[in-house]
């Protein structure tokens, strides 16, 4: 099995045992700091190689210190980076998370090359390398609603187009919301597999609990 992913990416900077901020303005000691790589993308695809997949990123980041970090702890963790482009348009994303000591965790995020990538990034003009899925068995996206410039018409032509090549296609939502035009009919109709928890299902859905 040879499974690409896509989607949502960004480095993580932790902030490891911590308190929520008193106030607004106020200040909150830290005991540790590390970075990661998070987002779909590499949650993904760094699971996968643990499990000794073969495993490949398609993916966008910026020209910046912190798309180097994430190449480089992609490499490290035996996932492939062939498919990897950066962009001097966007930084790269970084997700600063606060991992508070009651075992909860709060975030601050810039979506970076997140909010600008399009299909186009991803396969180049009118999909003309879609081709190179032709190596895999699955084709797994992230977080549509976090990808501003994947999502209703560009995202379900972009799936059709996979699902073209016969792969599976897996999608994972996180940070869904109830917008209807996020997620169209002829995205779901070329998924595979759709991953949500309960409550984004629910929303998605236009359903409330009973």
């Amino acid at each position: 099995m040879k499974v690409a992913c896509a989607g949502l990416n960004c480095l993580d900077l932790l902030l490891i045992d911590t308190d929520p901020l008193p106030s607004p303005e106020g200040v909150s000691l830290v005991d540790r700091i590390s970075y990661v790589p998070g987002g779909s993308t590499s949650n993904t695809a760094g699971a996968l190689a643990e499990l000794a997949a073969a495993v490949d990123v398609i993916t966008v980041v910026g020209q910046d210190e912190n798309g180097d970090r994430l190449v480089s702890a992609w490499k490290n963790a035996g996932i492939g980076t062939r498919y990897v482009t950066s962009t001097p348009l966007a930084p790269t994303a970084l997700s600063t998370a606060a991992v508070y000591r009651n075992g909860k965790r709060g975030f601050y995020v810039c979506l970076g090359t997140n909010a600008i990538m399009t299909s186009e990034d991803l396969f180049g003009p009118f999909f003309r390398n879609i081709t190179i899925l032709q190596d895999y068995t699955i084709f797994h996206f992230g977080y549509p609603h976090l990808v501003n410039q994947l999502q209703g018409e560009p995202l379900a032509d972009m799936l059709t187009a996979v699902k073209a090549t016969g792969i599976t296609i897996s999608v994972d939502v996180n940070g869904a919301t109830a917008d209807e035009t996020v997620l169209i009919p002829r995205a779901f109709e070329a998924m595979g597999v759709f991953h949500a928890h309960f409550e984004e299902a629910l929303l998605i859905a236009g359903r409330s609990l009973p």
